[in-house]
Parts: C-alpha cells; structure tokens; sequence
C-alpha cells in the first residue's frame, strides 16, 4: 500500500500530480513513482521526485467553473464600464468580464523572474482552442469582455496573427486585453507594414489594452535582465499601437547592480517620450533566478530564511545591490515618477510608494501562527487604476 504522506507538495503542474496522487491512494504504488511531489513521510523523512514532465496543452480542457459563484463575481466586476485594465467602454453596456488562458509560461527567462511553468518550455494553445473558450464564456456567462491572463499571451507575430484572424472570421463581437512581448510591434525583424497591419487587427477584433514591460531604458541593464529586446523598440510598439487606437500599460524595474543615476533617468526620458506612466517596481531577487544567485554569490543575501522571511513586494526596496545609498536610489525614483506625473498631467497623490513592510502580513514576535493579522496594502500607483477613453 501506497505510505500516506504526512505532507506533500505538489510540484510542476501540479493538478496532474495531483490526479496521480489520488489513483495511487490505496494501490501498492509506491509514492516514489509519483512525479512532481516533495513529500514528508510517518517517518519524518523527506523524499523529492524528479520533475512531471509538461503536459500538452492541446489536452488541457477548458476551465470548468461550474463550482464558482461566477454570477457573485460577475455583479461585482459589472457594476463599472472601467475594465480591470482601466479601460473606459463607452458603448452604454455594462462590461462582464471572464478570464482565458491562452498558453503556459513564458519563451524567455529574465534574470529578475520567476513564473509558474519555469521548467516547463512555453506552449500556446491553438487558436480553435483559445476561441472556443471565448465563445463558452460568452454564450454561458454572457461575458463581452475576455482578458487574455497569462505570463505572455503573444510572443510572436506569427501567434498573434492566428488568434486575431480566428477571431475576425468567427464574426463575435468581444473586448479583450492580452500581455505581449515588447517587441512585438518593435522588432525590425518583421516589416512595419506587417505589424502594423497586425495592430489593426487587434483592434478590429476588440482588443482595447495590451501590456508589456519596458523594464529598463538602458540598454546594458537590458542586457543583464536577458530581456533581448532593445529600448528602440519600445519606442516603435508605443507608436503603432497607439495609432491603432489601443491603450497602453507598461511597468520598470529599478535597482540592478549596473544602476546609476544616469541609467535611472534613461528610463524615466524614455516613459516620458512616450508620455506613459509606468508601474514603478524594485528589483527583488527570487529564489530559482539568476539575479537570486547573483545575491547570494556576492554576499548580499547571507541568512536565506531571514532575507525570504523579510521581503514585501515590487514596490519596496528589500534588498539594494546598487552603489547607491537606499535614500539616493529611492529619491531619484521618486523625482523622476514626480517629473513624469507633472508632465503627464495625472496629479497623482503619491507617485512612488515605499516601507510596504509595515503594511503587509507579518508574524509578530510572541504571537502564533493562526494570528497573523493582514494589514490593508498602503496606496501604489498602477496603471491599472486610471481610466481611459477606449
């Protein structure tokens, strides 16, 4: 009989391992034959399988929510013509949003990320697939709005050309959202013609938002993300989409070891040449990315517990590998998102927030576990939270 696990965890994709553990319960299998599971046994012991392969996504059905309250969710979200991207719709009706997944992981592996499917190589689902889980929530739900969630909806022309065309000859009527690649309307390796046609599309075919990371306005800190783009091509996505109608949301992250005062305003011109306000974050170095064991290599992660403990989120300075002091590299970023509000004319009350520990759930010295107590969030800028005109 299979030893029941005093604890486990799953790992990979971990619903299939999951599934596994349930047909081996009662069986002779031993769990060392399970794939993807850390588990803890009577003994104390501690056993770690090798990895589950990825799964094909073309065998992964659509999302059952079937046992969700969607209607409660639904009600909630529809109470405002402003979509969760922040985008304004005017046609008098009242958005119903629904999610779809059009692929699992991401082509790249930048050296600040960490996602999900890491292991796993990035699979995108076909078009057929993606569009009839649009029209499921459509014709179930009555959804008009799809926000395509994932780490990368389109990383290619190519993929991006199949969905939209799908789309457009299915003759429904939807808004949707996605996250592409920043060079997807900016790499010279494809003609302008064909991407601009390919911003039309997406236009045509409902999309009202597309979001994607500039990260950097330095092409060497670029460079050491791995992000392999560069900054030139953000100029030209902005354009193009922009000319199509579609809104724009983009984020930076500061705080590289390679960061300076002058690589800081490269990324602040660079926002403020496109006239867009981004969601302003500090790099965080995160366990199983190269960043993380660039901190650990040059000594500033020493206690692994402590400093995993310690860190908040993207907008709070938990670690600073900079030459610079905290009060220099968090001052210069506050006056440029200042200088970028004023141009933009936003008035935001707080450009830049900081010090979230204070905000966040912590365990408090002398206090159990079941305690803990979270703290509302203090308020940061996002360019989800503004509207604009679709």
């Amino acid at each position: 009989m299979l030893e029941t696990p005093t604890d486990y965890v799953v790992t990979g994709e971990g619903e299939w391992a999951a599934l596994d553990i349930i047909r081996h319960l009662g069986t002779d299998s031993p769990a060392e034959d399970i794939l993807g599971i850390t588990f803890r046994c009577n003994d104390g012991s501690v056993t770690e399988n090798e990895k589950r392969p990825a799964v094909r996504v073309q065998d992964i059905p659509m999302i059952d929510w079937t046992d969700f309250d969607v209607d409660r969710y639904i009600d909630v979200q529809s109470s405002s013509q402003v979509s969760g991207l922040g985008i304004e719709i005017r046609d008098g009706n009242k958005l119903r949003v629904m999610p779809v997944s059009t692929a699992r992981g991401c082509v790249f592996k930048c050296t600040f990320c960490h996602y999900v499917y890491w292991d796993d190589p990035y699979r995108h689902r076909s078009a057929e697939d993606i569009l009839a889980e649009c029209l499921r929530n459509i014709d179930s739900y009555d959804a008009n709005y799809i926000n395509f969630w994932d780490d990368l909806s389109f990383h290619s022309v190519r993929s991006a050309e199949r969905v939209v065309d799908a789309i457009l000859c299915s003759d429904v009527q939807f808004y949707w959202s996605a996250a592409i690649r920043p060079d997807l309307f900016g790499n010279p390796k494809v003609s302008e013609e064909r991407r601009i046609d390919l911003a039309h599309k997406f236009r045509e075919s409902g999309c009202v938002s597309v979001g994607f990371s500039l990260e950097s306005g330095n092409n060497d800190i670029l460079t050491l993300m791995d992000k392999r783009i560069r900054p030139e091509f953000f100029d030209d996505s902005i354009r193009i989409i922009r000319e199509s109608g579609i809104t724009v949301g983009t984020s930076v992250v500061f705080g590289y070891p390679n960061e300076t005062p002058a690589t800081i305003k490269e990324t602040f011109a660079q926002c403020a040449r496109n006239e867009i306000f981004p969601s302003i974050g500090i790099l965080i170095p995160l366990p199983y990315t190269k960043m993380y064991e660039y901190a650990k290599e040059h000594g500033y992660i020493v206690d692994e517990d402590t400093y995993l403990t310690d860190i908040t989120e993207r907008q709070d300075l938990c670690l600073n590998m900079t030459n610079m002091s905290d009060e220099d590299l968090l001052g210069l970023i506050r006056e440029g998102a200042e200088a970028l509000d004023r141009q933009l004319g936003l008035g935001l009350d707080d450009v830049f927030r900081t010090g979230g520990e204070v905000s966040h759930t912590r365990l408090q010295e002398g206090t159990e576990a079941s305690e803990m107590i979270r703290n509302s969030n203090d308020f940061s800028f996002n360019y989800s939270t503004a509207t604009f005109n679709e």
